[in-house]
């Protein structure tokens, strides 16, 4: 019987520790995403176009095209329904992207195709950036559905 209770606390504590390292959108004090191209016609006002969100807000990032790490997003928040979009995105973070050593996947923009941005801040932690491939052949498999939802969103927000 001690043993089957023995048993069943270790399990239960490594259910609990596992999940620590799961990714919590909750605790997110920021989350950065959006697309740009290194190489682009500079006229253009797509050649990157990243957006702040904070569960109160969700602002158009302004900057030098290729320098993502630089943009500041101070201006006002876009619509309700927009904030709702990077929520949905948030929301879609998967775990093997959050707990990756890896911040580059695939050779965004090396063909100038473009990439992906993502920045990731936690309260108390130090923020997390990845940089990802537009082209999906590249690409791990459990990125792949998130990969999509960055292009879908941005698309929506431009």
């Amino acid at each position: 019987m001690k043993s089957k209770i023995t048993f069943a606390l270790l399990l239960t504590t490594l259910a609990i520790s596992c999940n620590k390292d799961q990714f919590n959108p909750d605790s997110v004090s920021y989350f950065i995403f959006g697309s740009y191209h290194c190489k682009c016609n500079h006229t253009l006002s797509s050649c990157a176009s990243l957006y702040k969100y904070t569960p109160a807000s969700l602002v158009a990032g302004d900057g030098a095209f290729c320098r993502v790490e630089e943009f500041t997003y101070e201006g006002p928040s876009l619509p309700a329904e927009e904030i709702a979009l990077g929520a949905a995105l948030i929301n879609e973070i998967p775990d093997e992207l959050y707990l990756s050593e890896e911040t580059r996947f695939g050779c965004p923009d090396c063909s100038d195709q473009g990439g992906y941005y993502v920045s990731i801040k936690e309260e108390g932690m130090p923020a997390k950036t990845w940089h990802i491939d537009t082209q999906t052949h590249s690409l791990p498999a459990f990125l792949l559905p998130f990969q999509q939802k960055i292009r879908e969103t941005v698309d929506v927000l431009q």
